[in-house]
């Protein structure tokens, strides 16, 4: 087991206190012994149940006056992590008590790599298990194409690499800031992914208009042009740069809200990293986008063209069997017939025209039907 000192920054962003307890009381079920818990961005006095619960367990960092999303809490919250490895859990979100051990774990083993991103169940607003999302390993090139996604729950960092990195941008809105940071931490080195189902996370709801969405949009973009202003990016960085504007282009127009496209509208967005999600049924609260919609589309049709193949190349096998068998009845009957013509042959004299002729097209009709067993 690591014994490596983690740091578990609990990021409220103006949730109901509910769900701040819900994350804290998964970070204090984790089984990794050196842990340092931090709240960050909960307003002074909110949550006194809360806070007399885990105030000596727990570090706290209030939110900071006039910071809607509280980015500047969770900024101050990163620079002071004790740990040498970091992760951010969002207020509503769980992991399985191993989690920051075997995430911990693989870091050590995989000197490296700045991060490691395990998967994660998906659960409806029930509670009950509905899918699960895998996180592959990437790297700069991958994150700076695809403009994502985000690693979600359980996902660990190197303290060093973050800084390297130059910090969480509390300037930037909050729904681009993860991405943004990410991007740069990738900068220093690959993730490695972890494929076990560690993270809990809810399923999303879809996108969701709110008040400064044009400001989100724009900050999706400013994100991909800064990484694309740096000089020192690898060749094959580079070379997708247009990938990355058309990546971030569309992720600022979804960020504006209305969701991937609807009747009338000249565009529809179905974004290929869904297939990340395996749902397991569908939700009944009418959760799903259109891109999940689509992806458990695509999953059913490929299951269907799976089974019609199967079952042609059954039928093409019956069929094979069954002209076999009528060709072997059909010479069987003539060797019968041949038969019988032959033993009325050999009643003619030896020399008979009649008697040779007979003789060789029996023959022929015997080497035939020799031919036809080896065939089948």
């Amino acid at each position: 087991m690591s014994t490596v000192l983690v740091t578990l920054v609990v990021r409220v962003a103006n949730r109901p206190v509910a769900l701040v307890e819900a994350t804290l009381a998964a970070a204090a079920a984790q089984d990794h012994p050196h842990l340092e818990v931090v709240v960050a961005g909960m307003a002074a006095g909110v949550g006194p149940d809360v806070r007399a619960r885990y105030g000596e367990w727990a570090r706290w960092v209030d939110a900071v006056p006039g910071d809607r999303t509280g980015g500047a809490a969770l900024e101050q919250a990163l620079r002071g992590a004790a740990g040498e490895l970091v992760g951010v859990l969002e207020a509503g979100v769980g992991m399985g008590s191993s989690a920051v051990g075997a995430v911990a774990q693989v870091l050590g083993e995989r000197p490296e790599t700045v991060a490691a991103c395990p998967d994660s169940f998906l659960v409806d607003g029930h509670g009950t298990l509905v899918g699960r999302v895998s996180e592959p390993s990437r790297d700069l090139l991958a994150m700076a194409r695809d403009h994502g996604p985000v690693p979600g729950p359980g996902a660990l960092f190197r303290r060093a690499a973050g800084e390297r990195a130059g910090g969480w941008d509390a300037a930037m809105p909050a729904e681009v800031a993860a991405y943004d940071f990410w991007l740069r931490l990738a900068v220093i080195g690959p993730f490695v992914g972890v494929p076990e189902p560690l993270g809990l996370r809810p399923l999303p709801s879809g996108p969701q208009e709110a008040p400064g969405r044009w400001e989100v949009a724009a900050a999706h973009v400013e994100a991909a042009r800064r990484l694309f202003r740096r000089s020192s990016l690898p060749e094959e960085v580079k070379a997708v740069e247009m990938q990355a504007a058309r990546a971030a282009y569309v992720a600022a127009a979804l960020a504006v809200g209305g969701g991937p496209g609807g009747d009338g509208e000249r565009f529809v967005v179905y974004d290929r990293l869904l297939e990340r999600s395996e749902l397991w049924r569908p939700d009944e609260g009418g959760a799903l986008s259109v891109g999940d919609s689509l992806v458990g589309l695509r999953r059913a049709i490929a299951a269907k063209e799976r089974q019609v193949a199967q079952l042609e190349a059954r039928v093409a096998e019956l069929e094979a069997d069954r002209a076999g068998g009528l060709l072997g009845m059909a010479v069987g009957q003539a060797r019968s017939g041949w038969r019988a013509v032959g033993d009325a042959a050999r009643r003619l004299p030896p020399r008979s025209p009649v008697r040779r002729a007979l003789a060789q097209a029996r023959l022929g009709v015997r080497t035939f039907g020799l031919g036809t067993r080896a065939r089948r």
